[in-house]
């Protein structure tokens, strides 16, 4: 982590807050956009990012969602090297791989590109379905064509949560 990523970080988003908060106050119709609210939603995501032991807590829970679910010949995640983690160093192992995006390099691992995109969304659905949280980061940048031809997942800072009602709703509509 950069230094005092987290000092300025936090400095920049309480700015967005209080700004937000004016806004509402000075235009009373904004008020009904949460906008205020949107910013505090933020400000928290984005400060959870920082915690590089949240996000390695994330990274081993979901490898054994992988395991669970018998996806790990399939699908990984790095491993997460705990003595050598702190919330400011994140330590754990590399995936030798290409970006989803490189489907030149893609066609040198694997005849069949299409599988492995297949793979990634339905490992991507099944921990929404399934999970606590679900990788809420999910792009060619985070998804890799491992040179074993497995699909990793990286970059764990970034989480959503489907709240029980919605889940509820989702699923009532879809049967």
């Amino acid at each position: 982590q950069k230094p005092q990523i987290d000092v300025l970080l936090k400095a920049d988003l309480n700015f967005i807050y209080v700004a937000s908060r004016v806004v509402e106050f000075l235009q009373p119709d904004f008020e009904r956009t949460s906008l205020s609210a949107v910013a505090g939603d933020v400000r928290s995501s984005m400060l959870e990012e920082l915690d590089f032991e949240k996000e390695a807590s994330n990274i081993e829970e979901f490898r054994e969602f992988l395991r669970i679910q018998g996806f790990i010949d399939a699908v990984t995640a790095p491993r997460v090297y705990r003595e050598l983690t702190t919330r400011k160093v994140l330590t754990m192992e590399r995936l030798r791989g290409v970006s989803m995006a490189d489907a030149e390099s893609i066609r040198g691992i694997t005849d069949d590109p299409e599988s492995l995109i297949i793979t990634a969304l339905n490992t991507w659905t099944a921990s929404v379905m399934t999970m606590p949280f679900f990788h809420a980061d999910v792009h060619s940048g985070n998804l890799l064509v491992l040179e074993d031809g497995r699909v990793g997942f990286i970059d764990f800072g970034m989480v959503g949560r489907v709240g029980e009602k919605t889940f509820k709703a989702v699923s009532e509509l879809s049967s």
